[in-house]
């Protein structure tokens, strides 16, 4: 949960440039014509470009989830429990990066334009960062769950259980 902030803008930011360069890659190459002319729908293409996209993150948090672990085993302080990676980096993130990755291919399809839907996508995390420093994210409009949840070995999101499932369902939805 302390590393909340660093995984999700660096994930943000990953698949900001995975997403742009992956749907503009085909018009830059020359098989546009040929992608365009099989028999696969529009909605196909981009779930797969998101897919993809959210395979990557998923295997950098597992590689950082694998790094902690050891670093702890190393310690030797505390028992290892893979739990809390696999609770917060799983349940609780996916939603924010799939509204992101949405997000993003949305900004390139009505864009159409490369460095336009870069500048679009950083100005929507700096948009959500400034309503954060502002104090004006709510349970509700903090999809990407910064400066929200604390950790606690007494219980798992005990206090905040039920905000949190609404802003993950709603995110999601």
């Amino acid at each position: 949960v302390g590393l909340l902030e660093v995984v999700v803008t660096l994930g943000c930011l990953l698949l900001l440039f995975h997403t742009v360069e992956s749907v503009g890659r085909p018009q830059s190459t020359g098989v546009q014509a040929f992608i365009l002319s099989a028999p696969i729908s529009t909605t196909s293409l981009l779930l797969g470009v998101q897919v993809a996209g959210m395979f990557g993150v998923a295997g950098l948090l597992v590689a950082s989830g694998l790094v902690c672990l050891l670093m702890i085993a190393v310690q030797g302080h505390v028992a290892i429990d893979p739990f809390p990676f696999l609770l917060v980096w799983g349940p609780v993130l996916a939603p924010t990066f799939l509204a992101w990755s949405s997000a993003v291919i949305l900004l390139a399809a009505a864009l159409r334009h490369r460095y336009a839907t870069y500048v679009a996508g950083l100005a929507l995390l700096a948009a959500t960062a400034a309503r954060l420093i502002q104090g004006a994210t709510t349970w509700t409009t903090n999809w990407t769950l910064w400066n929200t949840l604390r950790w606690s070995d007494m219980g798992v999101f005990d206090l905040n259980g039920a905000p949190l499932l609404a802003n993950r369902l709603m995110v999601t939805a």
